[in-house]
């Protein structure tokens, strides 16, 4: 086995990993580890600071009890896993984020710092993507699976329901704003992958996983990504689902959008080139 191992083909990596890359100057202040979310098309690893990591591990006394405070990222940090042939692949790749994040502003996106260094890989030098990203604490935002009031009780008792109105506000607002994306600049960033939305404690709905913006092309061929997932159908399903989440009721079905998309014999094949994905994954792993 080869032991120096390109980054990106890991499956996982960790502290030692990061801090080996030849672009990082370790200053032993953070510490690098993975988040549960590693994706397909990234690493993602939280940045958090060496004392918070020292005293989750070795307890802090309060009052005479030993409690363990949970380590709460800085930052995340994603290692793009993609090989660009050309520079300019990841220019363009770049400037899809950043319309991305005009038409969703910071209020619906977790602001992310793209940046282009010079890896040294096993085969030599390379461009490599990279991004520094704000932290965001939350549940996960599942549209095939809709949260109700009672998901902020826990933090909000009584006024959980004022809550949830929020919530469903902010919603409605985000799925104008892709939708208007998708119209204006035909792109919509991957709504289906687990984890990519979050909502906050207080109603607040944020896009974290902007690893895998597609191009909206209505016709009768269902679009792949470089994985094999009809993430633009998908994800046009999901923008539908969480419409009614918003609104309490279902979607114009007229809209130009869900019309090109959201027709019964379109969704069966979809469904069927998704269970083909998900059988693909399960074998490789």
């Amino acid at each position: 086995m080869n032991p120096i191992e390109d980054i990106r083909e890991k499956p996982v990596i960790g502290h030692e990993d990061v801090v080996g890359l030849n672009f990082i100057c370790p200053s032993g202040r953070f510490v690098f580890r993975r988040h549960y979310k590693n994706g397909l098309r990234s690493h993602v690893m939280e940045v958090l600071c060496r004392e918070a990591v020292s005293r989750e591990t070795s307890g802090v006394r309060v009052d005479g009890i030993l409690r363990f405070p949970r380590a709460v990222p800085v930052k995340m940090l994603r290692i793009f896993r993609h090989k660009f042939r050309r520079l300019d692949e990841a220019f363009q790749e770049t400037r899809r984020l950043r319309e991305v994040e005009r038409y969703l502003t910071r209020r619906y996106l977790a602001r992310s710092e793209e940046f282009l260094v010079d890896y040294q890989s096993p085969a030599g030098p390379d461009v490599l993507l990279c991004g520094l990203q704000d932290f965001v604490e939350g549940f996960e935002l599942n549209p095939w699976l809709p949260p109700g009031g009672d998901m902020f009780r826990r933090c909000h008792g009584e006024d959980a329901a004022r809550i949830f109105r929020v919530f469903q506000n902010r919603l409605g607002d985000f799925v104008v704003r892709v939708k208007r994306m998708a119209r204006e600049v035909a792109l919509l960033p991957d709504l289906a992958g687990q984890g990519n939305l979050l909502v906050t404690s207080e109603g607040a709905v944020t896009l974290v996983d902007i690893n895998n913006i597609s191009r909206v092309r209505p016709g009768d061929a269902i679009a792949l990504d470089d994985k094999g997932y009809p993430v633009c159908d998908k994800s046009v399903e999901a923008l539908a689902l969480m419409e009614t989440i918003a609104t309490g009721t279902e979607p114009d079905r007229s809209d130009a959008l869900y019309g090109a998309f959201l027709t019964p014999e379109r969704k069966e094949r979809v469904q069927v080139l998704d269970r083909r994905f998900h059988r693909k994954l399960s074998s490789n792993s």
